[in-house]
């Protein structure tokens, strides 16, 4: 059984760009892309927000510990959540930029306050030197 919870995305980019919202910090909880946020969703979409113009290494810092997050007396409006029935499972950060300094991938395999973040990034840079496979090609690597 795997749950996903909630994902952050920060980007940074440049303002004349016609591919680039204004909205830059993105929190996408379980529901739909097109419904309203939940309070829980809108709730880190603010603290999320604040992160906006922070230095990557700075930024992500602070993002793993929100996922790493509990409320106490409300474990399912928590980020990190543990209940009898069902629990965050792994924790993702991803950061992606045109400057290969400012990408970044971490990687949490289990409940992000109970396991540390690995860091994933040399595939995004893998990914970005535009590595490129035949079409059914099964391609399988060990990254630790």
């Amino acid at each position: 059984f795997f749950k996903q919870k909630t994902a952050y995305e920060i980007r940074n980019c440049d303002w004349s760009s016609d591919v680039c919202s204004s909205d830059l910090a993105h929190v996408i909880g379980n529901c739909g892309l097109d419904a309203p946020p939940t309070p829980k969703v809108a709730r880190m979409r603010e603290r999320v927000g604040r992160l906006v113009g922070e230095a990557l290494p700075v930024a992500l810092g602070e993002l793993e510990e929100l996922c790493r997050g509990h409320r106490e007396g409300d474990p399912l409006g928590s980020a990190c959540v543990h209940t009898e029935r069902y629990g965050t499972r792994s924790s993702a950060l991803l950061a992606l930029s045109d400057e290969e300094g400012r990408r970044s991938f971490r990687f949490a395999n289990g409940a992000p306050c109970e396991t540390g973040y690995d860091d994933f990034t040399p595939l995004l840079h893998e990914l970005a030197r535009g590595a490129r496979h035949a079409e059914g090609e099964i391609v399988a690597r060990k990254v630790s």
